[in-house]
């Protein structure tokens, strides 16, 4: 970004957003990889002959994910999920996998 402030001559670069931790409003392909292990932790988990509910695959962490990642907090029983750092996704990830 360029322009003049005070007759002189700017140039400022954005920095970008960092990764982590994932939270509400955040996006990206970190958000996309936590929404399709919610999905297959859905999948996985609904009894037979029920339908899963699952999260739109978009990469915008939005009330849908959130309320999907406070419900995983809460089956798992490893404490809050939220915000989500590098290892949260890594464990979800692997709790998804496995």
């Amino acid at each position: 970004i360029s322009g003049t402030f005070g007759g002189k001559k700017t140039t400022h670069t954005k920095k970008p957003k960092p990764e982590f931790p994932l939270t509400e409003g955040s996006s990206g392909e970190n958000v996309k990889n936590l929404q399709v292990a919610l999905n297959k932790l859905y999948v996985k988990y609904t009894p037979a002959g029920q339908t899963p509910k699952l999260l739109k695959e978009d990469g915008i962490f939005g009330k849908e994910t959130k309320a999907a990642l406070d419900e995983f907090s809460l089956a798992w029983g490893q404490g809050n999920y939220y915000p989500v750092n590098q290892t949260d996704l890594e464990d979800i990830v692997n709790a998804a996998n496995a």
